[in-house]
């Protein structure tokens, strides 16, 4: 159910309906879970990294507070493995990707490119080259040269560009 709610939240027009103090307040709560390895805690990550993405004034409730959700969203992130195994099955980085773009809320794209770094780190066969195909690449590039990320979001990106381009010269790769 979380992964739906996922996409929901991937879908601009229809973040808003999400935008209420209960589903922000149970998706916060979800950070902390372990129910399920790390998918319930991602999952919820996830929405509300999209909630967030649309900034502090689409923040429409008074709590829980925008900037105790980030933070809480961050302290989850950080306790996650990289190299977990994860139930997902993402066919288009795209909503992801515009994620790399929310330079004011970098927590956003501390989700983002943690997503990145689990899946090219555990399936880089499968999610290094959809990586390359949709221009990944240069979004994290650009990350990474851009002055606001935090020094951790650079890192992981690193990472990602490090596992993409090593993958993109691999004599099995035939891109």
């Amino acid at each position: 159910m979380m992964g739906l709610l996922g996409n929901v939240a991937e879908v601009k027009w229809l973040r808003p309906n999400l935008m209420t103090s209960e589903f922000i307040k149970v998706f916060s709560d979800l950070l902390d879970s372990i129910s399920d390895g790390i998918e319930v805690s991602y999952n919820a990550a996830g929405v509300l990294a999209h909630i967030a993405s649309d900034g502090s004034r689409a923040w429409q409730i008074e709590a829980p507070s925008r900037e105790e959700v980030l933070q809480r969203m961050v302290n989850a992130i950080e306790r996650w493995d990289l190299k977990s195994e994860r139930n997902i099955n993402y066919r288009s980085f795209e909503p992801i990707l515009s994620l790399l773009k929310c330079y004011d809320t970098p927590q956003c794209q501390h989700w983002a490119v943690w997503c990145f770094a689990n899946l090219t780190e555990v399936y880089p066969d499968k999610y290094c080259i959809l990586v390359i195909q949709e221009k990944g690449l240069d979004f994290l590039t650009e990350l990474v040269e851009h002055p606001a990320p935090y020094d951790r979001i650079k890192e992981l990106a690193q990472l990602v560009l490090k596992k993409c381009s090593n993958f993109n010269t691999s004599p099995d790769f035939d891109g």
